[in-house]
């Protein structure tokens, strides 16, 4: 008798293996959304970065280039994404040494490449120097910057340079 009960045990019953895929298919679950976490991260990470290099490849150009002044002392909208990797503003020069600057391109966004850029440059002061030299960067997830707007300004959340704004963190 115990010779014949080992010969209808072959293998695992259906229950069985239906509760272990279920299993497997939990931990999938939780484990894949905690990778798109941090993949999501990585990506807002490198976003933050070029737009660190932006901003120091900008005030350089500015602090020591001869070659190109600001227009009234003030550059805003100009804007770059996937759709419009040219960037068109107000002053094309400085964008073109930035560019050149910067190994030929603009970044554009490691999350999506339709989110839009937008490079803001003034002096505060009337005294062209380093100390009155403001370079801000943002990052939008929007092809349309009227959406990245609170009132007339840009809005600060979407900041990624010189500070990181809340949208980011």
């Amino acid at each position: 008798m115990i010779k014949q009960n080992k010969e209808n045990n072959k293998g695992f019953s259906l229950i069985e293996l239906i509760v272990v895929m279920a299993i497997m298919v939990v931990l999938i679950g939780v484990l894949s959304s905690a990778v798109l976490g941090y993949v999501n991260k990585a990506k807002t990470a490198k976003d933050i970065q070029a737009a660190d290099e932006l901003g120091r490849a900008v005030r350089r150009c500015l602090l020591y280039s001869n070659a190109i002044t600001l227009d009234n002392k003030y550059m805003t909208g100009v804007g770059w994404n996937s759709a419009n990797p040219s960037a068109s503003g107000d002053d094309g020069s400085l964008l073109d040494i930035v560019c050149e600057e910067m190994g030929g391109t603009l970044p554009l966004s490691s999350l999506d490449e339709d989110y839009l850029w937008i490079l803001q440059v003034y002096y505060s002061d009337s005294i062209e120097n380093e100390e009155n030299l403001v370079v801000n960067i943002y990052l939008g997830p929007s092809n349309n910057p009227n959406k990245m707007m609170k009132g007339a300004k840009i809005d600060s959340q979407y900041m990624l340079y010189p500070e990181v704004g809340s949208y980011w963190k």
